[in-house]
């Protein structure tokens, strides 16, 4: 920052500059175009873009997934400091609903859209039962 003084005659020498810096604060936006691939029947890979630059509030120090399998209820929180994360130990053919938030010093800013993942079928693993 430079200032300078100015009446109605003109305006005066600049200052030298100051740099000054705002504190953290919670990311004001999501992440960013959040996606599923590797998909297999027990795992897939949930990997994202940070928040655009002027919604990041501060330095990105990890991320907060949440998945949730819609067939069951069962919800987990994951946490990663890398934009990609394997979701594995999974049961097929399951239909899973997954967030992603940022997270600065200061705390969580918003999740991302949800994004669904349904893990592969496999073979059936015992015969047909009450014939």
């Amino acid at each position: 920052i430079t200032i300078a003084a100015s009446t109605s005659v003109g305006t005066g020498p600049f200052s030298a500059v100051i740099t000054v810096a705002t504190l953290e604060d919670v990311p004001s936006s999501p992440p960013l175009n959040v996606s599923a691939s590797s998909v297999t029947s027990i795992s897939f890979v949930l990997s994202w873009d940070p928040p655009v630059y002027e919604g990041q509030n501060g330095e990105i120090i990890h991320y907060i997934i949440n998945v949730l399998v819609q067939e069951t209820g069962e919800s987990v929180n994951l946490e990663s400091t890398s934009m990609q994360l394997n979701i594995a130990n999974l049961k097929p053919y399951r239909t899973h609903n997954c967030e992603v938030s940022a997270a600065t010093s200061i705390g969580l800013g918003p999740f991302s859209s949800n994004v669904t993942v349904i893990t592969l079928e496999t073979a059936p693993t015992g015969p047909p039962l009450n014939l």
